[in-house]
Parts: structure tokens; C-alpha cells; sequence
């Protein structure tokens, strides 16, 4: 068991410190710009919006910013991937009928093409583009959000929605999280901890708090993630006739019925628990354990839904774990440019490149075995990781906070 000294407790009850006195900032007025309102883009692809409009390219003239190309010389262009591989079939010099939508009205132009400057084989129409979307502003979130191993809460501008980023909907939950303070989804509920001492479990759907067996005698510190319907808790009990030191362990605790399954002790090399994700069939979940004073990562383990360790040999060197790529596959941020995906059924380990203005973004694991969601600067994206240009935005000049573990409803 892990000794720890009450001191080194005080990096569990970072999540809710206060932060120090800076020097006062201009009024952001003064600094930015204003800007738009949160958009968050919903239903099927459109078609391709246009971007940027080059002032010597074909399109000058024809195009402008904001029209919709729904189709080139007949072949529907519904997501920028299809406008690009239809293009690959134009050379410079010949003509091409364009149809778009602007202002919802429809339209046409011919344009003849430019040679594009990294293929000279290649036509160029000389516009930016990206999927378009329907978009709807953050009150008119009304959908439901049907029940699917991928849909999870995230939260925006402060207040949490529910996402299904594979089928492009969203619901507003009409529920702000305590400021400064972690809260965790499960299939059927979020929940959180009250500032209280001891904290007390908090049901975020209900606002009450959650009565709870005690923990085994452990008290509570920490939510750190879910398996099933059960909260992951990090906890501490005191030594006998050791004053000052504590043992630490994670408890699997149900705030549905009010009773903790289990308590397992913590080692002394793996760590202070900090982050877990429970597996898509609620057999297994992967912890992450940082060392005391520095926070820095220092153990990673698979363990089964019991609690039992099963494996931590070699998944540190992988990276930060950034959840569970499908039902078997763990997905880790090896470095800003490259996201491994680890197969812990055959133990192989594949890596993927990231387009380089993702490096730096955070990012993580949409568990449908194909896609990362990514959080630029106000920007929500869905992003392909073996095609690089399939990335398709979820929501623009929004604030976006914590994201939640897939499977909300299953």
C-alpha cells in the first residue's frame, strides 16, 4: 500500500484551488475584435462552403465567400473530401459548371480552371472551402440525443450539452457544473463531489446530494471516471499508530443504490490516481496515476471492473491515454503529432500522424473506431485519423470545456 503524506493530498484539491492575484488585463474590447456567437453545426453535410476566395483564381468574379458548392459538372461535392477527388479529374485550362446555393437560392457559373501550385496536372477552382453544416446558436440545442455508444455530455460555455458527433446532434441539459469542480458521466447520470468535508457525492440531474455506505470506511477525494454505472473514487484511510501518513485506493461506488462494490489499494509505482476510463463493455477500465508533487503521469494499468490489476507493462511509454478508440483499442497521445492506438486483445500498437495545425490541440477518442474529437481555439472538430482531410467542425467560437466519456444512454 501506498503511504502519503497529508501534504501530497493537496494535488488531489488542485481541481478546486484558487488561482493567484495577476495583474489586471485590459477589457478584451480593447484587445479582440468582437466576434460572432457560438454556432454549433447539426444534421447532414450541405454541401462545401466556401471559405476564402482567391482575388486571381477561377472562382474571382463567380464565387463568394459564404456560398454552398453543391455540385462540379453534375457529381454532388456534399463534404469537402468529395469536391477534392472530383477535382483530381480537371486540368488547367478546361471549363467546369459549378452549382451552389447562395442566400438559399441556387445558382451556376462556369469557370475555367487554374493550375494548382503543388500539382501542375491538377485544375485549380482558387477558393478555401470546409464542409458546410446547418448551424444553430447554443438556446436552440433542442434535439434528443438518442442513446449511442458514442454521444457523451461536453461542456460549452460553461453549461453542459449532450453530443453525438458521429450523427451531428446536439441537446442542451439546462445544468452548470459547480465552478472549479470535476464532474464525471456515467451511461445514465453526471455526477460531482459538494466542497464539503468530507465531499459528498452531488447527482447534477437532480441537484441532490447521493447517500452513500461510507466508502468501506475510505473517505472520499475525488471523482476520476466510471465503469458501468459505477463512479471511480479515489480515496484515503488513515494508518493506525502512523499519524500523519494514509493509505490510498480507488473504490467503485454505485450512486444509484448508494453502496460501494469494492475498494482496491493503491501501489507505490503507480501513482496518485487522477484519470479513468471505463471500457465499452464495462468489463475493464484504464487508470492513470501522476506522481504527488510534480502531477506528471507515472503509472498507466489496465484493471477489470473488479478492480484487479491486469496489465500496466509498457502503456506509460505510449502516452497520455485519451479514451477508448473502439471496444478493445485504447488511444494515447504519444506527442502532439501522433496519436497510438493500442490493441489490448493482440497487444500491437499502431500509430497515427496528425495534421499539423492539430499539434498542441487537445483531443480525444470518440470510441467509434475511426474518428478524435479536437479542441482548437473555440473550436470543436471531428477529426479522421486515417484521412487527414476528413475533419469536419462541431462547433465554432465556442468556449469548450470538459468532455465526458462516451456511451451516454446505453
Amino acid at each position: 500500500m501506498r503511504r502519503v503524506l497529508p501534504v501530497l493530498l493537496l494535488f488531489l484539491a488542485a481541481c478546486v484551488a484558487q488561482p493567484p492575484e495577476r495583474a489586471p488585463l485590459p477589457d478584451v474590447e480593447d484587445v479582440l475584435p468582437a466576434v460572432a456567437g457560438c454556432q454549433l453545426n447539426v444534421g447532414d453535410p450541405l454541401g462545401v462552403r466556401v471559405v476564402t476566395v482567391s482575388s486571381t483564381g477561377a472562382a474571382a468574379g463567380a464565387l463568394e465567400e459564404g456560398d454552398i458548392i453543391t455540385s462540379i459538372e453534375g457529381m454532388a461535392t456534399v463534404t469537402r473530401p468529395d469536391l477534392s477527388e472530383i477535382m483530381a479529374e480537371f486540368g488547367p485550362g478546361e471549363e467546369i459548371e459549378v452549382a451552389y446555393m447562395r442566400d438559399r437560392s441556387a445558382a451556376s457559373a462556369s469557370l475555367t480552371l487554374g493550375a494548382n501550385p503543388q500539382d501542375g496536372a491538377r485544375g485549380m477552382i482558387g477558393v478555401t472551402v470546409q464542409t458546410a453544416f446547418e448551424t444553430i446558436d447554443l438556446d436552440s440545442a433542442t434535439d434528443t440525443i438518442a442513446p449511442s455508444p458514442t454521444a457523451r455530455p461536453i461542456q460549452v460555455g460553461g453549461d453542459l450539452y449532450l453530443v453525438d458527433p458521429v450523427s451531428n446532434a446536439w441537446q442542451g441539459m439546462g445544468i452548470t457544473p459547480p465552478a472549479e469542480t470535476r464532474w464525471v458521466s456515467t451511461s445514465t447520470g453526471i455526477f460531482s463531489v459538494t466542497g464539503t468535508d468530507p465531499i459528498q457525492v452531488l447527482d447534477l440531474l437532480s441537484g441532490e446530494t447521493v447517500a452513500d455506505d461510507g466508502f468501506n470506511d475510505w473517505t472520499p477525494l475525488r471523482l476520476i471516471g466510471s465503469v458501468a454505472d459505477h463512479l471511480l473514487v479515489v480515496v484515503s484511510a488513515e494508518i493506525p499508530d502512523q499519524p500523519g501518513f494514509v493509505n490510498l485506493g480507488m473504490a467503485a461506488f454505485d450512486p444509484r443504490a448508494g453502496e460501494t462494490a469494492w475498494v482496491s489499494p493503491v501501489s507505490n509505482e503507480f501513482g496518485i490516481p487522477v484519470a479513468a476510463f471505463g471500457s465499452p463493455d464495462d468489463s475493464a477500465f484504464l487508470a492513470v496515476g501522476a506522481e504527488p508533487e510534480s502531477g506528471e503521469q507515472m503509472g498507466v494499468g489496465l484493471f477489470n471492473a473488479a478492480g484487479a490489476v491486469q496489465t500496466t507493462t509498457g502503456l506509460d511509454s505510449l502516452g497520455t491515454p485519451i479514451g477508448w478508440h473502439d471496444d478493445t483499442q485504447m488511444a494515447f497521445r504519444t506527442s502532439q503529432g501522433i496519436v497510438s492506438i493500442h490493441d489490448f486483445i493482440d497487444g500491437s500498437t499502431e500509430t497515427f500522424e496528425l495534421p499539423e495545425n492539430l499539434f498542441g490541440s487537445e483531443a480525444a477518442a470518440v470510441g467509434d473506431g475511426e474518428n478524435l474529437l479536437v479542441v482548437g481555439e473555440r473550436t470543436l472538430l471531428l477529426q479522421s485519423l486515417t484521412d487527414p482531410a476528413l475533419s469536419s467542425p462541431l462547433a465554432t467560437n465556442c468556449r469548450i470545456g470538459r468532455t465526458g466519456d462516451p456511451g451516454w444512454g446505453v
